[in-house]
C-alpha cells in the first residue's frame, strides 16, 4: 500500500465508491413499491440482485437495465 501525504493546499475530484449489492437490492424493491418511475444508478448487477429484478418484474414491476442504470415502472 502506498501512503500520500498531502500538506497544505486543497484537493478537488470526485469519488464513486463501490456498488452494494445491500443497496442494489433495496433500491430495486423499493422502487418497485413506489410506483411511478424510478432509476437506480450505478447498481451492483449479480445473480442475487438480477434474481430480485425478476421477483419484482413476477409482481407486476416493468424493469430493464440500460447503459448501466436500472430502469424500474409500477403502479
Amino acid at each position: 500500500m502506498t501512503d500520500i501525504t498531502f500538506k497544505g493546499g486543497s484537493i478537488k475530484g470526485k469519488v464513486t465508491p463501490p456498488s452494494s449489492k445491500s443497496f442494489t437490492h433495496r433500491a430495486i424493491i423499493l422502487s418497485a413499491l413506489a410506483g411511478g418511475e424510478s432509476k437506480v444508478k450505478n447498481p451492483l448487477i449479480s445473480f442475487d440482485t438480477e434474481a430480485t429484478m425478476d421477483a419484482m418484474r413476477s409482481m407486476g414491476a416493468d424493469i430493464h437495465v440500460k447503459d448501466g442504470i436500472v430502469h424500474i415502472s409500477s403502479n
